[in-house]
């Protein structure tokens, strides 16, 4: 099955994701966009982290008659300038978006902090989501990934690897 799309509507809209979350002050996302987004482009969902957007996403998929698979996002570290739900409520979000909202919650996804091991992080995220039932864990990107599979990781990030370090000055 072909994506539906091209890479070049996903990063136009990843842009726009971006653009209208540096811009709003509560780090909201803007709901026409989510819309537009999932749907042409998205096939699942790595980023759930926030009541307000998993009523958004269940409306959404609801009216178009879609069931995307979503991720939630934890921030394992607890950093302030990461989004993610914190570890110690990932259990009361996960049954607010699959029982209340009615998401298809497929797995738990992590980016650990710069300065850790990332395995901490990685076993953590592991724990939370056996806890759960959920088996496909999103975590490790290019600099971490092997040590992400060799804790279950069943979903790694290579961005970097696949296209190089970013170029912020864009």
């Amino acid at each position: 099955m072909a994506m539906p799309g091209s890479m070049a509507e996903a990063i136009t809209i990843a842009v726009k994701i971006r653009s209208a979350r540096s811009r709003n002050s509560q780090n909201t996302y803007a709901p026409a966009t989510i819309k537009s987004a999932a749907k042409t482009v998205f096939d699942v969902i790595e980023t759930l982290d926030r009541e307000k957007l998993a009523r958004v996403l269940a409306d959404e998929m609801e009216k178009q008659g879609r069931q995307l698979p979503c991720f939630i996002q934890v921030n394992t570290g607890e950093e302030d300038q990461k989004a993610g739900i914190a570890p110690r409520d990932v259990a009361d979000f996960y049954a607010y978006a699959h029982g209340e909202c009615g998401l298809h919650i497929q797995g738990l996804m992590c980016i650990p902090p710069v300065d850790e091991s990332p395995g901490v992080h990685f076993a953590l995220l592991r724990k939370y989501a056996h806890a759960l039932g959920l088996d496909d864990l999103s975590m490790g990107m290019s600099g971490d990934f092997e040590k992400a599979i060799a804790l279950g990781a069943t979903y790694i990030r290579v961005g970097t690897g696949v296209f190089g370090e970013r170029d912020y000055d864009l």
